[in-house]
């Protein structure tokens, strides 16, 4: 599993630390790694942060995802859903994402999607999901 911490409004460290200081030690043990999304400016900058955070909870920093602003692609149905594109090749990362009726930003899975390395799935409602492990 992974978490990912949202930068976009500050105080991304406190949150990803203290998450990992709450959690049941159980559900921490199933945390792999973390990724901070919505990152502007120089990732360089934040490469302190990032391994404070991995140093106080143990977890692999997996990585930034930079802010996009973009207008909603065209030729989306209800609640962002598209058909399934094939696996993208060479992704290194999986995720799959539950798109419900009631969702709402779901633009906010575009970064994610342009990123090469990693394969999006969305799973729609009573949809199978097969997890494959990347580690």
């Amino acid at each position: 599993m992974v978490l990912i911490g949202d930068i976009d409004r500050g105080g991304v460290i406190a949150s990803l630390v203290g998450t990992g200081a709450v959690i049941d030690p159980a559900d921490a043990a199933l945390i792999r790694g973390f990724v901070v999304n919505k990152f502007r400016g120089d990732p360089a900058l934040f490469a302190d942060g990032m391994a404070r955070i991995a140093g106080a909870t143990g977890w692999e920093p997996l990585g930034l995802v930079r802010s996009f602003r973009r207008a909603p692609a065209a030729g989306r149905g209800r609640a962002g859903a598209r058909s399934r594109a094939p696996p993208k090749q060479g992704a290194r990362v999986r995720i799959a994402a539950l798109i419900l009726p009631h969702i709402a930003n779901f633009d906010d899975l575009d970064p994610l999607d342009a990123e090469p390395g990693v394969d999006l799935v969305r799973v729609k409602r009573a949809a199978p999901c097969r997890a494959t492990p990347i580690w």
